[in-house]
């Protein structure tokens, strides 16, 4: 986890993921993206992109480690490789939120459009998020980024 320590409302949190391969060009089995609206606990909303089975979601953290996918923003990018670089932009307005993934030279791959979270956490700390995805948990973890930033749209 990487973040910009500074705490917004409305933001667009913007990062180049997957910028780096694993040994022998496998490319990456781990969720990797930005996030928002972190409370420095337990709760914030997540894009994240699955290097493994190439899908992405937006998904809420809360408590107690739970994870929930926010209704109707789960998805499959076409073309996927393991092995590519994809820019990633987190927007979270409000009690909405909005993902898109692009190719390196923004091909808009993915955009999840506007999703209502029903529970958001309002304000909060924004930055990059790399986890294990479970089902491919012998893979290492591994999550690469560039271009980190976060403002207000």
């Amino acid at each position: 986890m990487a973040w910009v320590d500074q705490s917004f409302d409305a933001v667009r949190v913007s990062v180049l993921a997957n910028t780096a391969s694993i040994p022998a060009g496998q490319g990456a089995g781990s969720r990797q993206g930005p996030f928002a609206h972190w409370d420095r606990g337990s709760n914030w909303i997540w894009c994240s992109v699955n290097y493994a089975s190439g899908t992405y979601e937006l998904v809420r953290a809360k408590p107690m480690g739970i994870y929930e996918t926010l209704p109707g923003s789960k998805g499959t990018l076409s073309p996927f490789a393991q092995t590519d670089s994809h820019r990633v932009t987190l927007e979270v307005i409000d009690n909405t939120a909005r993902c898109r993934i692009a190719t390196l030279d923004g091909v808009l791959l993915a955009d999840t459009g506007p999703i209502i979270d029903s529970n958001p956490t309002i304000s909060g700390v924004s930055g990059f998020l790399t986890e294990v995805e479970r089902t491919a948990y012998l893979l290492p973890l591994q999550g690469s980024f560039a271009d980190l930033s976060s403002y207000v749209p």
